[in-house]
């Protein structure tokens, strides 16, 4: 078949190169796909956080603060006008840029019966949620509310 031993070592070593080629081409095919695949999903990850930005729109409609008593406290009521719900736990609530813990007993955050029909608890679009900080504040100045969502969605208003 071979004409020498020699013709017999070219076609194996010849071979043997076309395997170790094959090989690194796979290798080489594997981890693009992978970064392919891990690029998508960043992509898709971050795709869906900006839509639930854009999503998220809320109004605050009234802040005021009433001194008339031991404790004296903040109020806000604020209407999600946005597409995207909201678990009113995850809210951080913020006076004259003072945040206000979530675990904080002088806080409360709740959706008001009157709105609350779909999820209840959570706060879903055209519901209204009552904000009550008890916290004595200087009532002859004004001062600054915020409302952060879970998704980093902030609106202040002045009171």
């Amino acid at each position: 078949m071979f004409k020498s031993k020699k013709a017999a070592g070219e076609v194996v070593s010849s071979l043997i190169i076309f395997i170790a080629v094959l090989g690194l081409a796979t290798a080489a095919a594997l981890v693009f796909k992978s970064s392919s695949d891990k690029s998508t999903t960043a992509m898709y990850d971050k795709q869906e956080s900006l839509t639930d930005i854009i999503d998220t729109d809320f109004k605050i409609e009234t802040v005021y603060y009433e001194d008339s008593g031991d404790p004296d406290y903040t109020f806000a009521y604020i209407k999600n006008t946005g597409k995207k719900k909201h678990n009113v736990s995850k809210i951080d609530i913020y006076i004259d840029g003072l945040r206000i813990p979530r675990n904080e007993t002088n806080r409360t955050i709740a959706v008001e019966s009157d709105t609350d029909t779909v999820d209840v608890g959570i706060w879903n679009t055209k519901e209204i949620i009552k904000v009550s900080v008890n916290m004595t504040i200087d009532g002859s100045i004004s001062h600054e509310f915020a409302l952060l969502t879970d998704n980093g969605v902030k609106k202040t208003e002045d009171y």
